[in-house]
């Protein structure tokens, strides 16, 4: 089971940094760490999937929900209501940015889940 988090990890890493060199490349967006999509969300939402198809200690699944829902909590609450760096970009990650980043984490888990099938 550590392998197949470990490996949703990376992998929703490497997707969410090239969707964010794309962006920049296609002049979307500038380049930002924390910009579209949310990686931390990507990662977290993958590995929340992963445990809930593994039918994973009902223990370890509860207390990576929780820690999602602080995480993300904290990104909102930080993006809306916090301080600006010296080019007022927002740190944290905008409502969509993180909906897109869980998305593509859910995207990532149900293939990953799917090909290990074969």
């Amino acid at each position: 089971m550590l392998n197949s988090i470990l490996l949703l990890t990376l992998i929703s890493i490497i997707i969410t940094f090239s969707i964010k060199i794309i962006l920049h490349i296609k002049n979307i967006q500038m380049f930002n760490l924390r910009g579209m999509p949310s990686g931390h969300a990507a990662i977290i939402s993958s590995i929340l999937l992963y445990l809930c198809m593994k039918g994973s200690n009902s223990d370890l699944f509860y207390i990576t929900f929780i820690i999602f829902s602080l995480y993300i909590t904290d990104l909102l609450i930080i993006y809306y209501y916090g301080s600006t760096d010296n080019k007022g970009k927002n740190f944290g990650h905008s409502l969509l940015e993180i909906i897109i980043g869980s998305i593509i984490g859910l995207i990532i888990t149900f293939t990953y889940l799917k090909i290990q099938k074969k």
